[in-house]
């Protein structure tokens, strides 16, 4: 084994077997950046919202649902409910008018808001 390392090691740079671990590692970096494109189309609005809700709020991601409302978390009051607005509009990038802000009746009315805003 230790022979094959040391041939591999003096292969020249223009080997078959450097051709291919080089082909190889290409490979490996078009699936990681594929994935990432992929992970990143897969993530929606609601996906986005319930992980920054969960953090805001230091709760598990599975327990907001968008059916979730500000009644079903303590910490949940009004004036956390201004933060988390400030913190919605800066990590989508988005200004939440406050008349919109007030309709709002739980999570799955943010993310539609988010979702039809172009976020």
């Amino acid at each position: 084994m230790l022979n094959l390392m040391i041939g591999i090691l003096t292969e020249p740079l223009t080997s078959p077997l450097t051709n291919l671990i080089k082909a190889t590692a290409n490979h490996t970096i078009n699936l990681i950046t594929n994935f990432t494109t992929l992970s990143t189309l897969l993530m929606n609005s609601f996906t986005e919202l319930q992980i920054l809700i969960a953090d805001f709020f230091n709760v598990e991601a599975h327990l907001i649902t968008k059916k979730s409302t500000a009644k079903e978390i303590p910490e949940w009051d009004s004036f956390s409910h201004m933060e988390l607005m400030t913190r919605i509009e800066s990590h989508f990038n988005q200004k939440l008018p406050f008349s919109a802000i007030m309709e709002f009746n739980n999570v799955g009315d943010i993310a539609i808001f988010l979702d039809n805003s172009g976020s």
